[in-house]
């Protein structure tokens, strides 16, 4: 798969430039069986990006050495979820969050991750996860990444598909806000310590204990909520000068 990096040169002031550390084969539509639309939003959903900064599809897919048309499909299909900002005339840009889009999109996060547990608990369901071991030399992308894992290992343990690709959504699009979450070593030792217990409440059949850890993890996330989108925000504004 193609892997992208966002530089804090680019050469076009405004612009996020991605450049390809693994490419394709020249010319083709899909890179070992991976389509321009899944490369590009992998690279959205796990690369940091500066708020506001417009994406271009032109450099976009001259790193891929594809045409034009199936970069705009993807972009405006990413748009569509909500990954990215379509402004109509101007082009295509990292979206800049609000606190109450955050808030609502945690919220949402958490009710469709907290009824799955509560059906993992009543059916006594195996999640597919393991427990995370200590977060030492683990990055704040790595726990960031472990959040939506752990999420999503509970949703699939309930088979439900519509639940399983709404959650996906949703925590690809707060990828960015964990990430900065993550930063801070306190908070990332919690989150895995948090992942770790539910799991082993889970295996022992204490599901009340992994659904108290998990609401009371939620509730600290909702009052750091403000500060993440404000150092998002800020980070943002900092990238733009640099580059």
């Amino acid at each position: 798969m193609i892997q992208f990096s966002a530089q804090p040169d680019w050469p076009a002031a405004g612009d996020v430039r991605p450049v390809v550390l693994a490419g394709p084969v020249p010319g083709s539509e899909e890179s070992g069986g991976t389509s321009v639309y899944a490369q590009i939003r992998n690279w959205v959903v796990s690369t940091p990006l500066p708020i506001g900064r417009r994406i271009r599809a032109a450099d976009i897919a001259e790193a891929l050495k594809v045409s034009n048309t199936p970069v705009r499909e993807a972009l405006i299909r990413l748009s569509a979820e909500g990954l990215i900002e379509n402004r109509r005339g101007t082009g295509f840009f990292v979206p800049v969050p609000s606190v109450d889009d955050a808030m609502a999109l945690f919220e949402a996060s958490h009710l469709i991750v907290r009824w799955s547990l509560k059906k993992v608990r009543n059916d006594g369901l195996a999640i597919a996860v393991e427990a995370p071991q200590h977060p030492f030399q683990r990055s704040a992308a790595d726990v960031a990444r472990l959040c939506g894992q752990f999420n999503q290992a509970v949703v699939d343990a309930i088979d439900n598909p519509i639940l399983s690709g709404v959650l996906a959504n949703l925590d690809d699009r707060l990828f960015q806000l964990r990430l900065i979450d993550a930063r801070t070593p306190s908070v990332a030792d919690r989150q895995v310590t948090v992942i770790g217990a539910v799991v082993k409440a889970l295996r022992v059949g204490h599901g009340d204990v992994a659904l108290g850890l998990l609401a009371e993890y939620q509730l600290g996330l909702v009052g750091r909520i403000p500060h993440l989108v404000e150092r998002r925000i800020v980070d943002g504004v900092a990238d733009t000068a640099v580059s």
